[in-house]
């Protein structure tokens, strides 16, 4: 793993490398379908479409407007197109984890997960 500020950073890699691991799968085969769930999370997202993952949160998208800014230095009226704005909200379950680390040693979304709850 990565560090930015002394603090551990879980990138792409790391995460197919332990998925793998942990599935007993190949690279390719684990980032085959890492690559298959982000495209899918896109596709649906780029629609507008909310995703929702139980135990980690939700993901939304929202259409901003065009509208009428500033250029900061030069002051000129510019538009400023349409753009989408994500937002992702985090579940109960993920806020009580953060906010309680004693718990998140014991914690298993499901019983099928289990295996996934202490990561190094």
């Amino acid at each position: 793993m990565k560090k930015a500020a002394n603090l551990p950073i879980l990138n792409r890699h790391d995460l197919i490398e332990h998925f793998a691991k942990k599935q007993n799968l190949s690279f390719a085969e684990a980032e085959h379908i890492v690559k298959i769930l982000l495209m899918q999370a896109f596709h649906h997202l780029q629609k507008g479409q909310r995703i929702e993952l139980r135990g980690l949160g939700s993901f939304s998208t929202k259409r901003l407007p065009a509208y009428e800014g500033h250029h900061p230095k030069t002051g000129v009226t510019m538009t400023i197109p349409e753009r989408m704005k994500l937002s992702f909200k985090a579940s109960k379950t993920l806020l009580a984890l953060l906010n309680n680390p004693t718990t998140a040693a014991t914690f298993t979304p499901a019983s099928n997960l289990s295996e996934f709850h202490q990561d190094n």
